[in-house]
């Protein structure tokens, strides 16, 4: 596989729940680990849950190092290739159900893509359970920010 050239951000609502830490995190780390995610790709977490960058980093890193253990291969966790991951990993905290949450989280996006230049590519990923799918869709549609780009 080849790495995808053109960065993103992604925003991983449910951040700070078993899903992400089980699962998806640790699938983006061994994307980033094997260079196919961009140089340039944002990871933004959004959850109920109140934590700094920093905080929610080290989260993060105590999820990997758990979840990675001869895993992939039996390569498992890389201290080096983790702390690498890491610095594309920031938070936002809010409620899923809270228009305020949804303008503080487009501010949050807006100050990373001035300072990452996603060139517009956002992904969504909801790791939540079912019953906030509606009110964070809705929220996103609401706040322009599930609008295409794409011409």
């Amino acid at each position: 596989m080849k790495r995808v050239e053109e960065p993103f951000l992604i925003v991983v609502f449910g951040a700070s729940g078993d899903l992400a830490h089980r699962k998806l995190i640790p699938a983006l780390y061994h994307l980033a680990s094997e260079q196919l995610l961009p140089e340039e790709f944002t990871l933004l977490g959004f959850a109920r849950t109140e934590y700094s960058d920093e905080e929610f980093r080290q989260l993060l890193l105590v999820g990997l190092r758990e979840h990675m253990k001869d895993e992939h291969n039996g390569k498992g966790f890389d201290q080096a290739q983790g702390e690498a991951f890491l610095r594309h990993c920031f938070y936002q905290s809010g409620r899923y159900d809270s228009a305020e949450s949804f303008q503080m989280l487009q501010a949050r996006i807006n100050e990373l893509d001035q300072a990452h230049n996603p060139q517009g590519n956002h992904l969504f990923y909801l790791a939540t359970p079912p019953n906030v799918f509606e009110p964070v869709t809705t929220l996103l549609h609401d706040q322009g920010l599930a609008e295409s780009t794409a011409g």
